[in-house]
């Protein structure tokens, strides 16, 4: 597990505090926020991961996705790119969101829905 100090590489930008598991992949101009947590195994693509939000151990962020403040990410989700994940929403284990697709702030996506 790393910690994050701010750092920027290739055009990533991970805030202060953030945390990324071992053997997660982060796109290179990804935006990982201040207490982001992306599980082991997850993959984030081209996407921004705002403040406290958690991506799950084996989730995928595709492109173009933003991952609001204080979202949850299920493992084994899938995001398709240009969603958008609206602050405090949360998405369950295995779920899937349809590119362009918008999840409205506070709302729950079940386990395994489509």
């Amino acid at each position: 597990m790393n910690k994050m100090s701010e750092i920027a590489i290739s055009g990533q930008k991970v805030e202060v505090n953030a945390t990324i598991e071992e053997g997660a992949v982060i796109g290179p101009r990804a935006y990982v926020g201040m207490d982001a947590f992306i599980g082991r195994g997850a993959d984030i693509g081209n996407s921004k991961v705002y403040t406290g939000a958690v991506v799950g151990r084996g989730a995928v962020v595709a492109d173009d996705v933003s991952v609001g403040v204080y979202v949850r990410i299920g493992a084994g989700a899938l995001i398709r790119a240009g969603a958008v994940i609206a602050e405090r929403a949360v998405i369950e284990a295995g779920a899937r969101i349809e590119a362009g697709a918008m999840v409205e702030a506070g709302a729950t996506v079940g386990a395994g829905a489509v």
